[in-house]
Order: structure tokens, then C-alpha cells, then sequence
């Protein structure tokens, strides 16, 4: 009989052994990865400093070629010691020949032709730089030229500026002066005459528009004027005169005004007494234009209507005893004409027994006749 084989054991699954391998195979590219790394750090450090070194001096001698100036690299001969014979000579071919006598060649050994690309790109790169200066010096308010120059050429203009009038401009003139030297005393003394122009154009224009005021006959808005003038300038005679005559109008205006609202106002006679002082100060005045003139003349008028008196005829029953204030006692009476002037009165009524009566009179100058009835009625 045959004997029957064992099975062999089963295999370990070969995604467990593909894993290891996976494992073992990622450490190898990181090791390679480190050390790459280290070979950039090693480039960096050794190799870039001396390329740096090697373009700097290669411009250096570009520039050099380009102006004419050699070094003594370029100068000394290959392959001389530096006491052989031709190290002498060339040094003596440098210097002009051994009895200083000027080699013709020199410029031909020593200088080389300039490169036209190089020349381009200098001459570029010039213009360039000069273009940046100036927008630079621009922006800073100074140019290229010496700054005394400068300075001195701006205080010039701005003091020009000054006396033509044109005080912005010697404002910004000013600060480009005190961007170049911002502590020179010219500038304090240049700062006050500007100040100074500025509070005479001030002025000059209130008094103007006070002027144009008081033509205007608008009194109270040139006082105003005047008054703002007479602080920028307290020894102004104009604005001070001007200041006194405004007001005076202004004042006269101003009870013009009321007596045209309410003329019985002139029956108080020390309004009327001011109001005549007025009118009589403010013909002579030279300012007085038409507008106002008219109205001084209606209001003479009126004060010449309230100086004529007027017929007023009163009634009463013969046994009050009549009194107007202001006037005096009339008695009693049943009829009685009396001449007064016109303004508003009051008058009194008594009677013994009975309660006092009182009436206001109104005696106006426009009218004809005016009539009064007063009797005390009522008993005590």
C-alpha cells in the first residue's frame, strides 16, 4: 500500500512577505534622498561664493577695459619673475621708456578698444541711472545742481511771488526752499513777510467788500466787515472812519424803520428829540445814499406832520372833572375844543361817588378831527 504524503504546511501569504519588501525597499531612496541633499548644501557653500568672486572681478576688468585703466595682472607679461628682464621692461614701457621719454605705444599696449555691445550696455544702464537721480531729485524738490544754487534760486522767486501778490505760489516755493535746508534763518524771515502779505490781502479784500456794502447802503453788514478788518489791522483809518459812519446810519436806519412801522412813536417826545439829533448828523454825511436819503425825507415829514398840532373836540356831562396827562386839568364841561399835538394820550375822568373812568386819545396827524366822550357812570 502507498503511503500517503503528508500535505505540506501552507506558504506564508506572499502579501506579507511583498509587504516587508516594500519596506525594505522605500529606505533605500530616502538614504539616496539625504545625501543629495547634502551635496546642494555643500554646492552652495563652496562652489557659489568663488562664481560670485569670479563675476565680480570679470565686471571689474570690463569696466576697467572700458575706461582705460589695466590692471597689473593684465599689465605684467606671461610667464615673468618679477625681477627677470622683461618685468623690468614692461615695467619701463609702463612709465614712458627708461629716459622718460613717452612711448607711443603705450596707450596701444596698455588701453583696450572698448566693446561696442559693453559701450551700449554702460551707456544704457548711465541713462538709466541718470533718469532715476532726476526723478528722485524731483520728488525731493531738488535737482542736481549745487543746493546753495537751488536755494538761493527759490527764495528769489518767492520773495517775487510775494511782491506780485501770489501767495500760493510763494507758499509751495517756501517748502521746496525748506526741504534743501530746513533751519536756515531766511526762511523764518521769508515765512513772516508771506504772513504778513496774506493779512494785507485779507484786508484788502474786507475792505472792499465793506465798500461795496456801504454803496450798497447795507450798514449793519459793513460795520460787521469793518469791525473783522479792524483786527487784522487796528491802525487802518479807513476801516476805523469807515467803521463810525456805518454805524451812524446803521442806528438811524434801525428807528427809521420803527417810526415807518408805528409813527405814534414820535409823540414820545425824547424819541422825538434823538430821532431829530439823527437826521440832522446824517444829511452831511457822505455816505448817505439815495435809498436812505428817501427815507430821512418821509420821516422829516412825519416829523413835521407831529409838530402841528391838531383840533380835538371833547364831550362830557359837565360833572367829571376832566385830566389828561401830559397836558394838564380841563374841569368839567360839556364841549371843549383843545389843540394838541399828535401822539397818543390818556385822559382821567373823576367824579365824586362814582368809579374813575379812563380812555386813550389818539390824536393822529392824518386825520381831520378826532373826537373824545368821557363820563363816570358807575356808582361806588
Amino acid at each position: 500500500m502507498k503511503r500517503e504524503t503528508p500535505p505540506f504546511p501552507d506558504p506564508k501569504p506572499p502579501e506579507i512577505k511583498r509587504g516587508k519588501e516594500e519596506k525594505r525597499g522605500n529606505k533605500v531612496p530616502l538614504f539616496l534622498s539625504l545625501l543629495f541633499l547634502l551635496f546642494l548644501c555643500l554646492l552652495v557653500v563652496f562652489y557659489l561664493p568663488r562664481a560670485v568672486k569670479t563675476k565680480v572681478a570679470q565686471k571689474k576688468e570690463d569696466v576697467g577695459r572700458l575706461t582705460g585703466i589695466t590692471t597689473e595682472r593684465d599689465e605684467k607679461p606671461k610667464g615673468s619673475k618679477p625681477g627677470s628682464l622683461t618685468a623690468s621692461v614692461a615695467k619701463e614701457v609702463k612709465h614712458g621708456g627708461p629716459k622718460g621719454e613717452k612711448n607711443e605705444s603705450e596707450e596701444k599696449e596698455t588701453t583696450h578698444p572698448p566693446r561696442p555691445h559693453i559701450l551700449k550696455a554702460e551707456s544704457r544702464e548711465q541713462v538709466l541711472e541718470d533718469k532715476k537721480e532726476n526723478k528722485k531729485a524731483k520728488r525731493k524738490g531738488t535737482t542736481l545742481e549745487n543746493k546753495d544754487q537751488q536755494f538761493e534760486r527759490l527764495m528769489g522767486k518767492a520773495m517775487e511771488a510775494v511782491h506780485n501778490g501770489q501767495i500760493h505760489k510763494a507758499e509751495a516755493l517756501l517748502m521746496d526752499a525748506k526741504r534743501i535746508f530746513p533751519n536756515r534763518p531766511a526762511l523764518i524771515e521769508l515765512k513772516g513777510k508771506i504772513e504778513a502779505a496774506k493779512d494785507a490781502s485779507r484786508l484788502r479784500r474786507l475792505l472792499e467788500k465793506a465798500q461795496r456794502a456801504m454803496d450798497e447802503e447795507e450798514w449793519e453788514k459793513a460795520a460787521s466787515l469793518f469791525k473783522k478788518a479792524l483786527l487784522i489791522e487796528p491802525g487802518s483809518v479807513t476801516a476805523r472812519d469807515g467803521l463810525k459812519s456805518a454805524l451812524k446810519l446803521s442806528k438811524l436806519m434801525e428807528k427809521l424803520k420803527r417810526i415807518d412801522k408805528d409813527p405814534f412813536l414820535l409823540g414820545n417826545l425824547a424819541f422825538k428829540k434823538k430821532i431829530k439829533k439823527l437826521i440832522a448828523a446824517s444829511i452831511s454825511n457822505p455816505d448817505c445814499g439815495p435809498k436812505t436819503r428817501d427815507i430821512i425825507g418821509r420821516a422829516r415829514t412825519t416829523l413835521e406832520l407831529f409838530d402841528t398840532p391838531k383840533e380835538v373836540h371833547l364831550y362830557s356831562d359837565g360833572k367829571t372833572d376832566v385830566i389828561i396827562y401830559r397836558v394838564g386839568r380841563l374841569g368839567r364841561f360839556h364841549s371843549r375844543l383843545i389843540k394838541l399835538r399828535p401822539g397818543v394820550y390818556t385822559v382821567l375822568g373823576r367824579r365824586p361817588g362814582f368809579r374813575d373812568e379812563r380812555a386813550e386819545l389818539k390824536v393822529s396827524p392824518f386825520e381831520a378831527n378826532t373826537t373824545l366822550t368821557l363820563t363816570c357812570r358807575q356808582r361806588i
